[in-house]
């Protein structure tokens, strides 16, 4: 069968650190399913397939997470630290208003300048980046002092910090499995707050659909039961990172389910969404999860401008 969803499209204007088409070159970044990088790098990002209606949505080229790419990428360790535990704080509030619907997406350089927040002080009132700073605590104000830091200078009165009911150190970079399994859970709460955001916008009948239901095809995708905004720490890999394929074929039939839904053409492949894993082989099932992600991911762009984030595994895939 033909893969109308899977040709390698050369990506301009991006290289090295930029390219958020490829995962940063970190130890600390857990590995992907091969099939998801190959379809993310296949997004074909001419601008004749942006949803022209969505270039002034509020998620258009904004995250409602910081990238976990930001928690890496800065070279000192010192700065480092401070982004991770300027995330950790913020993280319960702002996963409070993602369930109350009441979370503002940001630019992936502004959820920069926030974090930066965690390390640098209050800058010269007299420099553009003062301004452009002050107009990021006017955004993330509510966050930051629900938190219980000062909007002024948040890495001032930086109190205990935890993750999970675990104290880290403020002092140095937590454990290194630590701070991997720190970094799956943003890359999975991404992924999930996004799949969320993509059914809305995709959905042909987002009025008319129960929402009951929508949340039924949603927890269906995953393993164990999705609840947002709470993501269970597994010690292998489940759900659609799984590795062997009979596990995965029923949270990818689940996906493709949900976007059997949305208004955009399907692959033929797609009939086979609801057969079992007894029904395919394995062939026809590699087949299914390749044009899956691939679906997926063009639709992402195409309504969101921006590479997606996709699902990482927690041990090293097969």
């Amino acid at each position: 069968m033909s893969k109308p969803y899977l040709q390698q499209v050369r990506h301009p204007g991006v290289s090295g650190g930029c390219d958020k088409f490829h995962d940063p070159d970190s130890s600390y970044v857990l590995p992907v399913r091969q099939v998801w990088a190959d379809a993310l790098v296949a997004v074909d990002m001419s601008p004749k397939c942006l949803v022209k209606q969505n270039k002034t949505s509020a998620h258009f080229r904004h995250y409602v997470l910081p990238d976990p790419a930001l928690l890496v990428m800065p070279g000192d360790d010192k700065k480092k630290l401070a982004y991770l535990l300027m995330w950790l704080c913020a993280c319960p509030v702002l996963l409070y208003c993602s369930q109350k619907q009441d979370l503002t997406a940001l630019s992936n350089q502004a959820w920069c300048d926030f974090l930066e927040m965690g390390h640098s002080d209050k800058l010269k009132s007299d420099t553009a980046a003062a301004a452009y700073q002050e107009e990021i605590q006017k955004i993330m104000g509510g966050v930051l002092g629900t938190a219980g830091l000062s909007e002024a200078s948040p890495n001032a009165n930086l109190g205990p910090v935890y993750w999970r009911d675990k104290e880290l150190p403020l002092n140095k970079l937590p454990r290194f499995s630590m701070f991997r399994k720190i970094l799956w859970e943003l890359y999975e709460l991404n992924f999930r707050l996004k799949l969320t955001n993509l059914d809305q916008c995709a959905n042909r009948d987002p009025v008319e659909e129960d929402p009951a239901i929508c949340v039924k095809c949603l927890w269906s995708c995953f393993s164990p039961s999705f609840d947002l905004p709470f993501v269970m720490i597994s010690y292998m890999n489940i759900g659609l990172v799984t590795n062997d394929w009979r596990e995965w074929v029923p949270f990818i039939s689940a996906l493709m389910n949900m976007m059997s839904c949305w208004e955009e053409s399907k692959p033929e492949v797609f009939k086979y969404q609801l057969h079992r894993a007894e029904e395919l082989s394995e062939g026809l099932a590699l087949e299914l999860e390749c044009e899956a992600a691939c679906f997926y991911m063009q639709i992402f762009y195409n309504h969101f401008g921006y590479a997606p984030l996709i699902p990482h595994c927690v041990l090293p895939a097969v």
